[in-house]
């Protein structure tokens, strides 16, 4: 009987010129005829269409389409699968062949695929090899790479993450369209490639930066824009010197970026508005834009740093500071007598003047180079200081000399010009 049902199988065999691929009941060569071609693996891309084809030797018969072993999806012509849109089946019993169709395929569609034969008996089940289906999905940005606005020097990051399957791979462009090299010191990308970080930033860094995601089912490209902020640039700081009296101006602008521009002087904007001081005066120039600051009569308290400050785009991030320093020569004070030898009695009075005095410098003083300080009015009543402002001198007065007074006074200013007068005191 075997013998028989052998001869029977392989004259079929020749009829079809076809092998047999699958069968799964050893103990029935009658079975085994039922399928002689298996449904072949499939990948495919997401939103494309995909076909099983399982063919039969003796038909019609009853044939259902499993996935993953376990979900039936059609049973003869019947769609029983919850995709029932998407799910079809053909057959073309001259060929015996049954045809399970998907459309729009789905990532979640990935899976094993198989068909089965019903039989009267569970020994003669048959069922073909699965088949596997593998659904290659198009990269999709999840986080697509966003604007940067950056300081110059400072560092700027972009990133960019796509899903799709496979796992897609990253390129990065910069802003002339050519692939980034991660190897410059200029650039950094992270191992997964979502990451692009530009080192000291500068002003040529600005432009549009782009991020490629890539598959065997395709890419797509987000892009990004870089703005770079240059801190305002400002002129060199002046060094001025002045005699007092005399006018200065300062003048401040920016040479690079832009800024708003303003004075400073120890710690406060100066403002005209302001009304504390009408000596100084801060205006725009209005041929060259400048903002000038002009000191007039000048006076010894006006020496030292006065600040331009320009606050650019970003506020106090991009604040650039230039020092202009303003020094006052006091022109020498002339006194007269400008040396005299005084001769006096003990017990006498004796008067010292210092007189016509010129501009410049402060109120003069007398000075005790014996005991290295300042003559004041003496508590006993005997020795006064007195200064006229009308006729701007100076007198020390000894009401009543003593010994202990003889040595040498001084008369002395805010210059750089002193007076010496020596006392010398006979009995």
């Amino acid at each position: 009987m075997m013998n028989i049902l052998t001869l029977i199988g392989t004259f079929c065999m020749i009829l079809l010129r076809l092998p047999i691929l699958s069968a799964t009941d050893a103990s029935s060569q009658s079975v085994k005829q039922q399928l002689y071609v298996d449904p072949s693996d499939v990948t495919i891309v997401s939103g494309k269409s995909a076909t099983f084809a399982c063919f039969a030797t003796q038909h019609p018969v009853t044939l259902t389409w499993v996935k993953d072993a376990i979900y039936a999806l059609a049973i003869d012509r019947f769609i029983v699968s919850p995709e029932q849109s998407r799910i079809s089946v053909s057959v073309n019993e001259s060929r015996g062949s049954y045809e399970l169709h998907i459309s729009d395929v789905q990532p979640g569609d990935a899976g094993k695929y198989h068909c089965e034969l019903a039989a009267n008996l569970p020994s003669e089940h048959v069922a073909s090899k699965p088949a596997k289906m593998t659904v290659i999905v198009a990269p999709k940005f999840q986080t697509q790479p966003q604007d940067f606005e950056g300081i110059e020097g400072q560092v700027a990051m972009f990133r960019c993450v796509a899903d799709g399957y496979p796992k897609p791979l990253y390129r990065w462009f910069d802003n002339s369209r050519k692939p980034i090299d991660s190897t410059k010191s200029k650039y950094g990308i992270s191992p997964s490639g979502e990451y692009l970080t530009v080192y000291e930033l500068v002003e040529e860094d600005a432009g549009e930066f782009s991020c490629e995601a890539s598959n065997q089912a395709g890419k797509t490209e987000g892009k990004a824009k870089l703005t770079v902020i240059v801190p305002p640039g400002l002129n060199e700081g002046q060094t001025e010197t002045r005699e007092n009296g005399q006018e200065v101006t300062f003048a401040c602008h920016v040479m690079r970026g832009d800024g708003q521009l303003s004075w400073w002087r120890n710690g406060k904007i100066v403002d005209e508005s302001n009304g504390v001081d009408q000596r100084v005066l801060v205006e725009t120039h209005p041929e060259t834009g400048h903002l000038h600051l002009t000191i007039r009569k000048i006076e010894k308290s006006d020496e030292g740093m006065w600040t331009c400050a320009a606050v650019g785009r970003k506020g106090k991030d991009t604040i650039t500071t230039v020092e202009h320093h303003l020094t006052i020569k006091v022109r020498p004070i002339v006194l007269q007598p400008a040396t005299q030898l005084m001769s006096v009695r003990v017990g006498e009075m004796l008067s010292m003047s210092c007189q016509n005095i010129r501009a410049g410098g402060g109120q003069p003083s007398w000075y005790d180079t014996r005991h290295g300080v300042v003559v004041t009015d003496d508590p006993k009543k005997r020795i006064f200081v007195r200064f006229d402002k009308s006729s701007i001198t100076l007198e020390l007065i000894v009401g009543e000399v003593a010994p202990e007074d003889q040595g040498v006074f001084c008369c002395v200013t805010d210059g750089d010009m002193n007076c010496f007068m020596l006392l010398a005191f006979t009995k």
